[in-house]
């Protein structure tokens, strides 16, 4: 069965799921009932923490004057610039996902799951290598077994359609739904 899927209200929060869902990948396959968050609110969160660090740092090496400090402090910034980088990274992938306008293709059937998105993305997962498929409010992901293998991300606006293409191929064992 093959449904085709078209750009949703909630696209931006779909994209941001779903690079949680990349970032989380080991956690995930381990214990698919972790809550999903977005993204950018994770590594935002980073950056306060950080600004506070450095702060708490800067204060210490000031009132006793430990130089040691100074390489603590650098390694502070370091990471708060690391963790800006990635706050804008994800910010430009979303916008640049939400905002195009190529619509994707999912095909379920016995040998597995199929997504196409235009000429760039043809991609197909076989049942064998799903570890589980899991829902959440915004995404619907078929994380592979393997972290070698791609994860196939859906908007979980088409979970009803998607789920009865499941159950018609008798792979509802593999359906974890965290929409609760």
């Amino acid at each position: 069965m093959k449904l085709i899927l078209k750009k949703q209200k909630n696209e931006k929060d779909f994209c941001n799921e779903l690079l949680f869902v990349s970032a989380k990948y080991k956690n995930l396959v381990k214990n698919p009932r972790i809550k999903i968050h977005k993204v950018t609110s994770i590594y935002a969160l980073y950056i306060p923490i950080g600004i506070l660090m450095i702060a708490a740092l800067i204060y210490i090496m000031l009132k006793y004057k430990v130089w040691l400090l100074i390489l603590l402090l650098i390694q502070m910034f370091i990471f708060l610039f690391v963790s800006l980088y990635y706050v804008f990274d994800s910010i430009k992938f979303i916008k640049k996902e939400a905002n195009s306008d190529v619509n994707s293709e999912i095909t379920i059937n016995n040998s597995g799951v199929r997504l196409t998105k235009g000429k760039n993305i043809d991609y197909r997962i076989n049942w064998k290598d799903i570890a589980h498929i899991i829902i959440n409010k915004n995404v619907m992901v078929f994380l592979p077994k393997e972290k070698t293998k791609l994860i196939i991300g859906i908007n979980s606006y088409y979970k009803d359609e998607v789920v009865k293409m499941i159950k018609d191929e008798r792979r509802e064992d593999l359906i974890i739904d965290n929409t609760k």
